[in-house]
């Protein structure tokens, strides 16, 4: 059946691969697409022997290796739009929505530009040099940049900054600052007599209005999630579950490994979107029970 199947309906394991593997829907064969072909081969071959899905995480092999017309774009289709989440750095729609284009291309820039440095040997790769590869992507970006104006491949799905902040009704203060440029790409704020960040000037702001002021980012966040979920997630019943290790936070602002790794169970599709999907019965009543505990005669949640 597999030579014969023209592989109709194909699903992709993972966006998020730079590398995509592809499963035909009626053969069950995988595969990725010919077009990936020459970067794969010359800088990912790690990445072409197998996939995992996206979610579950299980693995699967590449059975077919690299065909023809397999990916959206080489059958002619729209290209699915996977953007990645923004972060520090990394916050513009161009960067987040082409950022495998953005990687291939540096990748491809740079090493054509060093012939002499193997790029499968890691000792020495394109980011030992942070300075020339930063330059290198922030070209290509531009380029990107210009081209989705005239001919977008992503059409941007989100809401916009303003279009958030208006609809949740969050607050917003309005401060008249000066900006000053100061080291490489940086920007400072003028605070009288003092150059400061704008979370130094936001802070000083608040302080000199009588309030108490923590620099925290979203750490209240994580452990407030942390404390209402944490019976859900590690929940010893689930079957997706698996005993994990990592670092102590206060070890790594520390420089010290005085705690040493930390061990939790945690589900292996944990932050997907098929983690949401297996388990949201239990997230709603999880959440119903925090929220209304007297419907689960739980008596009112006490606090200190």
């Amino acid at each position: 059946m597999t030579q014969n199947c023209t592989h109709p309906s194909l699903k992709c394991l993972n966006q998020y691969d730079l590398i995509r593997k592809y499963q035909c829907e009626f053969c069950k064969e995988v595969m990725m697409c010919s077009c990936d072909k020459t970067h794969g081969e010359r800088f990912l071959p790690h990445q072409l022997q197998s996939g995992s899905w996206y979610g579950s995480r299980e693995r699967v092999p590449v059975t077919l290796g690299f065909q023809d017309n397999i990916c959206p774009e080489c059958r002619g289709e729209k290209p699915e739009a996977a953007p990645k989440a923004p972060m520090h750095g990394a916050t513009s729609k161009i960067v987040r929505y082409y950022w495998r284009e953005i990687f291939f291309e540096t990748t491809k820039r740079f090493y054509d530009s060093h012939p002499e440095i193997d790029p499968n040997d890691h000792s020495l790769s394109e980011f030992s040099f942070p300075e020339e590869r930063k330059l290198i992507e922030k070209q290509v970006i531009e380029e990107i940049k210009k081209l989705h104006e005239t001919s977008p491949k992503y059409h941007y799905n989100e809401l916009s900054q303003s279009e958030v902040i208006s609809q949740t009704n969050t607050e917003v203060i309005l401060l008249n600052a000066e900006h000053v440029k100061i080291e490489g790409r940086k920007v400072g704020i003028r605070d009288g007599s003092d150059i400061v960040t704008a979370e130094e000037f936001a802070s000083r702001y608040f302080k000199n209005l009588g309030f108490s002021v923590m620099h925290v980012e979203s750490v209240p966040f994580h452990v407030l999630f942390g404390v209402f979920m944490f019976l859900v997630i590690q929940d010893v019943g689930d079957e997706r579950g698996r005993l994990v290790q990592f670092g102590s936070r206060n070890d790594l602002d520390s420089g010290r490994s005085e705690e040493g790794p930390i061990s939790t169970i945690l589900p292996d599709d944990f932050g997907s979107k098929s983690y949401y999907e297996r388990q949201k019965e239990l997230i709603s009543w999880h959440i119903e029970e925090l929220v209304n505990p007297e419907k689960f005669n739980l008596g009112p949640l006490k606090t200190p």
